[in-house]
C-alpha cells in the first residue's frame, strides 16, 4: 500500500525564516510515498494579492524550502514530481 501523509499549516503570509527546518514536520518511518501540503495565507493578504498574484515572493520562498527538504528526505530518492495549485480567496 501507499503511505500519504497529509499536512496544512497557515503561515500568515509571511515568508520562512532562514533557520527554519521542516525535515522534523516532514518525517514519517519509513518516508510517505505521497506528499499532500495545505498552506494557508503563503502570500500577505491584502487587495493587490487577492484580486491576482502582486507580491509572490513569500510563495516562491515556502516552495524552495519544501523542494529542498523533501528532496532531501532519508530513504526517497529526491526524483518525484512536485505540483503546486495556488487558491485565492474563499
Amino acid at each position: 500500500g501507499s503511505r500519504i501523509f497529509i499536512a496544512i499549516w497557515n503561515v500568515g503570509g509571511k515568508s520562512p525564516h532562514c533557520y527554519l527546518n521542516l525535515k522534523d514536520w516532514f518525517h514519517t518511518s519509513p518516508p510517505a510515498d505521497i506528499y499532500v501540503l495545505g498552506f494557508q495565507e503563503i502570500v500577505p493578504l491584502n487587495s493587490g494579492n487577492v484580486l491576482g498574484a502582486e507580491d509572490n515572493a513569500p510563495a516562491k520562498k515556502w516552495l524552495a524550502l519544501i523542494r529542498k527538504t523533501l528532496n532531501n528526505i532519508p530513504g526517497t530518492s529526491g526524483s518525484g514530481s512536485f505540483f503546486v495549485g495556488l487558491k485565492h480567496g474563499a
